[in-house]
């Protein structure tokens, strides 16, 4: 979580997602066309592991996905606490997401 999206940021979080799923290859990773995307950095992590990129343009069915969460997140996850800092709410996110 940052407070900004960056390239590093989605690089990290592709490599999380890399090591719960253990590390399968031949598969595409798909994202939109945002310029952290589109960084050398970012497109090492997929060609390591033998995938393919893809990237769309923005759509709402491409969005579906995430803004359910976020609604998710916003309405029924952490309505009506009070996080201060972005400590707090990394913390209450990473509470809210873990995967069983």
């Amino acid at each position: 979580m940052s407070e900004r999206m960056t390239a590093q940021l989605v690089r990290d979080a592709l490599k999380v997602s890399l090591r719960f799923r253990g590390m399968p290859t031949g598969i595409s990773v798909h994202s939109d066309r945002g310029g952290e995307f589109y960084s050398k950095a970012y497109q090492a992590v997929p060609g390591e592991h033998g995938m393919s990129c893809s990237m769309s343009r923005s759509s709402c069915q491409g969005d579906a996905c995430a803004g359910s969460f976020i609604h998710w997140l916003t309405v029924e996850a952490v309505y009506g606490w009070h996080i201060g800092t972005w400590g707090e709410m990394r913390q209450t996110v990473s509470e809210c997401s873990e995967v069983d």
